[in-house]
């Protein structure tokens, strides 16, 4: 009986460490009682000692990392945070507080180190083209296969109220094409920035050619082992980045007309999950990406 009452007493304490284990900004920002414990205030955790929020609103006034219980995570910085710039943080530490008020801030948690990093990132789509690189003489670049080089472009993108970052370009056609994005911590530095596209394999955007689309299905978004994004039809449509889930998706799909029939005649060109393109005659089993004439699509060879 005895042995029976310490396990369960065990199973408890184990269940109340885990619930503790959350990370979360806790402070006078949303409740003068500091007790606000909601997705919108939870750190993710990344590993390796580091954590995540994408905070979504206005920040400012004092507060501190903790969990629920105070007892697992107690860190405060005992004075005023910049944003952009280191911020030491303490074992029960003082209050750490943001004077100036911020909108949709990320807050990054180095645990092991006790730094945080509180940012505002803008963000960037970074697109191909459909015009062809030229020489000093207006002349085409080609390599020595004669294939041409298109030219990629940066294009701002709208923070939303809702911490989501869209591209409109008021309704213009999205033409077959490849894409990603760029993240910026300091909008005045545009040569420094992190890429971030899709998983390999994973960045094909399927929409269909005849029938509109309220919301396209999301394609997770990262910022290693990346392939460019691909559009499979032409259409016009509004593309929609959330940070907080790392999700990228179309909205109000709205495709240029029928597909085009000779893209049934047009030979399929195959691609393998890195982007190199292979031989149709010498494909080996697994995923590859077939383009053919303006459709592009995932295929399982067998």
């Amino acid at each position: 009986m005895k042995k029976l009452f310490t396990l369960l007493l065990l199973l408890i304490a184990t269940a109340t460490s885990a619930l503790a284990q959350d990370l979360y900004l806790r402070g006078g920002i949303e409740d003068p009682n500091w007790n606000t414990f909601s997705d919108a205030n939870k750190f993710t955790n990344n590993g390796n000692d580091t954590f995540t929020l994408y905070y979504v609103g206005t920040l400012k006034g004092t507060f501190k990392l903790a969990d629920q219980s105070w007892n697992i995570f107690n860190y405060g910085g005992g004075a005023d945070i910049i944003v952009n710039t280191e911020h030491q943080l303490y074992w029960d530490g003082g209050n750490s507080n943001l004077k100036d008020a911020i909108v949709n801030p990320t807050l990054e948690f180095d645990k092991k180190n006790l730094k945080l990093f509180l940012r505002k990132y803008t963000w960037k789509l970074h697109m191909q083209t459909h015009e062809t690189k030229k020489d000093e003489q207006g002349k085409e670049i080609k390599d020595e296969n004669g294939k041409v080089s298109y030219v990629w472009k940066d294009f701002d993108m709208t923070e939303e109220p809702d911490g989501t970052w869209s591209f409109n370009n008021n309704n213009a056609v999205f033409k077959y094409c490849e894409f990603g994005l760029k993240r910026f911590a300091d909008e005045n530095k545009q040569d420094e920035y992190t890429w971030f596209a899709a998983n390999n394999g994973a960045g094909v955007i399927n929409v269909n050619a005849t029938d509109k689309l309220t919301k396209s299905e999301a394609c997770p978004v990262t910022a290693t082992n990346t392939s460019n994004f691909i559009l499979n039809h032409d259409g016009a449509a509004k593309l929609v980045f959330n940070p907080k889930t790392m999700e990228l998706y179309l909205e109000n799909w709205q495709p240029t007309g029928v597909a085009d029939i000779a893209d049934e005649n047009a030979v399929p060109v195959y691609y393998n999950m890195q982007g190199v393109k292979m031989g149709a005659n010498a494909l080996v089993p697994g995923i590859y990406i077939v383009k053919q004439g303006k459709t592009t699509k995932k295929v399982v060879v067998k």
